[in-house]
């Protein structure tokens, strides 16, 4: 399997940069625009969060709208970071994911760090 992964890519409103002065947006953009002009094969686009800065609704709606100028037909997957909002994304994402609306198919997880080592409990 080949995947494409965008990690930390911390959406803001529309003009609207990082504390760094560093347009975000337009580095998603740019990602996107790359991904839509190689040729190769990619089974998936992994993104991994922070997907937002600071986890509003408005904010992951300007997600979805850069997101959707990806032209090829691959799945997108989502991981939410610490500064992600999981009601704020559910209700923007609602459509691409309708299992949401049923909340008990939600499993949730604690990251722990320990010498190098990641653990994913739930």
């Amino acid at each position: 399997m080949y995947r494409a992964n965008i990690r930390y890519p911390r959406v803001r409103m529309p003009d609207r940069l990082l504390k760094n002065n560093f347009d975000s947006n337009y580095a998603l953009k740019r990602a996107i625009e790359i991904i839509n002009s190689e040729n190769y094969t990619i089974d998936c686009l992994l993104i991994t969060g922070d997907l937002v800065e600071d986890g509003i609704e408005g904010e992951y709606a300007h997600l979805k709208q850069i997101l959707n100028r990806l032209n090829r037909k691959i799945p997108v997957l989502f991981c939410l970071g610490n500064h992600d909002d999981i009601d704020a994304f559910s209700r923007v994402f609602l459509d691409r994911f309708p299992q949401i609306l049923n909340k008990s198919s939600t499993v949730e997880y604690k990251l722990f760090r320990n010498r190098g080592w990641i653990e994913l409990l739930h």
